[in-house]
């Protein structure tokens, strides 16, 4: 029997997982075979400064320290990935066992995630461990719901759930086979700390990052900023768009800016003349200060297709179908509001060869945000540079400006935003992201109003 990766193993538990804190009585000959390796621990501290060896002391072997700064959103920003060896079959009894203290932001708020799963990161285990003040033993049993090969699974750790120091010691991943989990071993009771052991504390709060002034030189190069903001859509049948969108473009208004909506077009389709005129009084055609570009007509994502499982409404289907839905949104704006879409953004950024055939077929477009450089299918393609969000529908300014402080002085940035998914707090940072670039003398401006800037031959 052969076990590979500890926290696949642990992962494969997901039929009946269960976690104890004392073990029954067990039999004298019931030995499990352990799955982790020197290579495993070794794997944590490669290219992972969250984590550092523990030496072994005179009562408690060797382990690792955990230390995380901040915690990660989304958590998986940040892991290590433990091979295990052996194979696994079907039933096995699998068992994470360790010995585990923490402390973090706040009380009882420090964890750490085991993760057990294949090369297709589908998760078999999952389990958030908690970490107390003292020393606690903790063990965690689940059976394999398949056979996996050797080397076929990985126990993978993630750090990322507070601010937070953990320390763990006498991590173990077995394979038990067929026992029952009535025959385990009992769970050996916590170690007792080592003389003159420290207390652990969390590390200190990120100190707030507040940038130096441009010069008055640098701020004086013209560097254009376009805000991609995706998933426009109504309210509801003859009703305007959600209070969100409303807010963009008075916040647009007050600080003398232009952005850009992405369409999802089937939108506009019912009875909705609050809705369709709200997009004629501010699009740019019309003196106001938002282009509205071409999100797809459905903004489908993930779906079957005559069989066949597509990426997205651009990435997967045929030529026919693409053909139709491209068309179908271009026609239906322009029949509800008079306006014609100039640039095109995929849903989920994700358009295939016969999407780039379809697109090319629409000489109207001229611009492609996020699109494919090197086949750009007769337009100014917009790469995508600096994130908005750290995460889909997450803002948070502190984080944007860890990574904007190093690319201030751009030729371009296109920064890509959901807003119906942000809260109060993150429409907040929103605005004191864009307040931090017009301080930095950033010019706002729509998509074709760039490529007009830069000369693109098409751009009307």
């Amino acid at each position: 029997m052969k076990i590979r990766k500890t926290f696949l193993s642990l992962l494969a538990c997901t039929i009946g997982v269960s976690a104890f804190a004392e073990g029954g009585a067990v039999s004298e000959t019931t030995a499990g075979v352990e799955m982790l390796t020197e290579a495993s621990h070794t794997a944590l501290y490669k290219n992972h400064s969250y984590f550092s060896p523990l030496p072994a002391t005179a009562t408690a072997p060797a382990g690792f320290r955990v230390v995380s700064e901040a915690r990660l959103d989304p958590i998986y920003k940040v892991g290590a990935f433990m091979p295990t060896q052996g194979a696994v079959e079907k039933g096995d009894l699998l068992v994470l066992t360790m010995q585990i203290r923490g402390t973090g932001s706040s009380a009882n708020s420090a964890k750490i995630l085991f993760k057990l799963q294949d090369r297709t990161w589908y998760g078999v285990i999952r389990e958030e461990i908690p970490a107390k003040e003292q020393w606690q033993s903790v063990r965690y049993i689940g059976v394999a719901n398949k056979d996996y090969s050797d080397e076929a699974l990985n126990l993978c750790v993630y750090p990322g759930l507070d601010r937070q120091t953990l320390e763990i010691r006498n991590l173990s991943l077995k394979n038990y086979g067929q026992t029952a989990k009535e025959k385990l071993p009992a769970l050996a009771a916590p170690f007792p700390a080592a003389e003159g052991e420290a207390v652990l504390v969390p590390p200190a709060p990120p100190k707030p990052i507040r940038l130096e002034p441009l010069t008055a030189a640098q701020k004086a190069e013209k560097r254009y900023v376009m805000l991609k903001l995706d998933d426009l859509v109504n309210r509801g049948e003859k009703q305007g768009p959600s209070r969100r969108w409303l807010q963009l473009v008075s916040f647009f208004e007050e600080k003398d800016i232009h952005g850009s909506f992405g369409v999802i077009v089937k939108s506009i389709e019912n009875d909705n003349p609050a809705y369709n005129e709200w997009i004629r009084k501010n699009a740019l055609q019309n003196g106001g200060r938002i282009e509205f570009w071409h999100h797809g007509y459905t903004h489908a994502m993930n779906f079957d297709f005559n069989g066949k499982k597509c990426t997205a409404e651009f990435s997967g289907p045929d030529e026919a179908y693409m053909m139709q839905a491209f068309s179908k949104a271009m026609d239906s704006f322009r029949e509800k509001t008079g306006l014609t879409f100039q640039t095109y953004g995929a849903p989920g950024n994700a358009t295939d060869s016969t999407g780039r055939k379809v697109l090319e077929a629409h000489p109207d477009i001229k611009v492609w945000l996020y699109g494919d450089a090197k086949n750009p299918a007769g337009k100014l393609v917009l790469r995508r540079s600096l994130n908005l969000e750290h995460a889909v529908g997450k803002v948070d300014c502190q984080i944007f400006l860890k990574s904007y402080q190093h690319q201030r002085m751009r030729d371009y940035l296109v920064l890509q935003g959901h807003p119906m998914m942000w809260s109060e707090a993150m429409f907040a940072d929103f605005k004191k992201i864009v307040e931090q670039l017009l301080e930095d003398g950033w010019i706002f401006v729509t998509p074709i109003e760039y490529a007009k800037q830069v000369g693109h031959s098409d751009a009307r």
